[in-house]
């Protein structure tokens, strides 16, 4: 390829997000901002599709590679091209609403919209480097064999799904106190949203796992059926809030959190049917899981609704948390061989709580 040409391809989607951005700011129309970058995603997918392809024709016309490396390149290739794709559609699925909340109110309700967002969905920032961590793990021990790949995974899922939960419980019931320490009074109304996103971050870090899990078993495609279908119906359904948002009584936030939490929940439902040969074994363990916590969470929303004490809220929260974790282990959701795992990927200093737990649960 001519060098000129070659630079060009390369900042073409610089030269797109550069307009975009200036077209958008002289209309102040966000719409503008949003399709092109989109568009710029849709460039930077074909160009990386394009280079990656040339690569492999290099590689097929180097003489000196044996045949049976070209298989291993193809299968690499396999992987990587719909990896590229969710790559692009993650984001977007991720943060579509907070370019649809920029068009259905105005722009005060949108900055208590997009804090409490962004504040809800630190819970799966955090847990960015626990699923890299995992995605090694996981890999080896499905090197080795099957047996130790479905255990570690089992105890991933209901350990993650466990200390989530938990967070949720501890953090409704005083999610006006967190809104109003840190982002002030104007943005008081948001806590209304925040146990919706922060739902929606639990639900979200479950689907990353599977994504990993997706890399290590060679099934990118199946997560990314289950995510074209997912971004689909999440702007149809965003769209039709626009055209009905005249008839809805509601606050369009909490409608369009609603929306977001929903979407989230149908893609998990979406991603255990496609991995039920994976999960089968564990379905039951995660199901108690969520019910136990239903209860109780809902507990926390009519704390929500009355005006109670700091302490006596303090109080409360000790004893859910306290409810959920003898229920977690009294039902065997979380199991003896969990805790024991759960101990030796603690620090020492933490080995004390899995020591109290393991004791608790040799009781009940």
């Amino acid at each position: 390829m001519d060098l000129r040409k070659y630079q060009i391809i390369v900042n073409l989607p610089l030269v797109i997000t550069a307009v975009g951005i200036i077209i958008g700011s002289i209309f102040g129309d966000i719409k503008v901002i949003f399709l092109l970058w989109i568009s710029f995603n849709f460039v930077l997918a074909i160009y990386a599709g394009i280079i990656f392809r040339k690569f492999l024709r290099t590689l097929r016309k180097t003489q000196s590679i044996k045949s049976s490396d070209f298989s291993v390149v193809s299968e690499f290739m396999k992987i990587l091209i719909p990896m590229a794709c969710i790559s692009v559609l993650v984001p977007l699925n991720s943060n579509i609403d907070n370019f649809f909340i920029t068009i259905l109110v105005p722009i005060e309700t949108v900055a208590i919209y997009i804090a409490t967002f962004k504040l809800a969905f630190m819970i799966n920032e955090i847990s960015r480097p626990f699923s890299h961590t995992l995605l090694s793990s996981l890999t080896y021990s499905y090197a080795q064999n099957e047996k130790p790949f479905k255990r570690a995974l089992g105890f991933t899922l209901r350990i993650t799904l466990s200390i989530l939960l938990l967070a949720l419980i501890v953090v409704t019931p005083i999610s006006p106190i967190i809104v109003k320490i840190l982002f002030g009074t104007n943005y008081l109304s948001g806590y209304i949203l925040l146990p919706i996103f922060i739902a929606c971050g639990i639900i979200l870090t479950i689907n990353s796992l599977f994504w990993t899990i997706s890399i290590v078993l060679r099934r990118v495609n199946t997560y990314l059926r289950a995510l074209i279908i997912t971004t689909i119906m999440r702007l149809s359904a965003y769209v039709g809030l626009i055209w009905f948002k005249t008839q809805i009584n509601l606050w369009i936030p909490l409608v369009l959190a609603s929306l977001v939490f929903l979407s989230h929940v149908f893609m998990l439902l979406l991603i255990l049917i496609l991995f039920k040969d994976i999960i089968s074994h564990y379905a039951r363990d995660l199901l108690k899981i969520s019910l136990l916590a239903i209860p109780l969470i809902s507990v926390d929303i009519l704390l929500l609704l009355f005006q109670i004490k700091l302490i006596t809220i303090g109080i409360i929260i000790l004893v859910l948390s306290f409810v959920y974790v003898i229920a977690l282990l009294k039902t065997d959701s979380i199991k003896m061989l969990d805790l024991i795992i759960l101990r030796r990927a603690l620090p020492r200093k933490l080995w004390f709580l899995v020591n109290i737990l393991s004791a608790v649960k040799r009781k009940i």
